[in-house]
This record gives C-alpha cells, structure tokens and sequence, in this order.
C-alpha cells in the first residue's frame, strides 16, 4: 500500500505522514466519536485522541510527536490512557 503524504505547502510537504506528523486535525462525525493517533502501527503504544467537538484539533502532539504509526477512528469513546485533546 502507498504511503498517504501531506499535500499542503510547507516544510512536510510530499513526505510521509507516517513518523512525520507533529499535529492533527480532525472532522468528528458525533458526540461520541474519537480520532486515536498511535506510536505504534497495530493501534499501539503510547497515544494522542482528538475528540469532544466537531473539529478538534492538536497543535502540538505530545505522545506521538514526529512518531505517529497508526491512526484508528471509533464510533465510541474510549479511556486508554491518551493525552485527549478538544
């Protein structure tokens, strides 16, 4: 499978998003939503989750700073320990 890369300008511009993200932003579909970005691929390791509103959003990481393996989207909320961002 390709590697998903960032399209926008600036300094990560065609590089892998794998590794290589230092914030997210996401679009929450429901209250009970939660986008979960991993250390580890496999939905592992230490982690950051955006949630709570329609468009969260994390300017900094901070579990998962420049190394960010998986991302997993839930319908549910979910206490795993994750540094939660709003």
């Amino acid at each position: 499978m390709a590697a998903y890369t960032f399209l926008s300008s600036g300094a990560g511009q065609g590089m892998s998003l794998k590794n290589h993200a230092a914030s997210a932003k996401a679009r929450i579909w429901s209250v009970d939503s939660s986008v979960t970005i991993y250390y580890n691929s496999g939905y592992a390791g230490p982690c950051d989750k955006l949630h709570t509103n329609e468009r969260p959003a994390a300017y900094q990481l901070s579990n998962t700073y420049n190394n960010n393996a998986s991302v997993l989207f839930r319908s549910a909320k979910v206490s795993q320990g994750c540094v939660n961002f709003s």
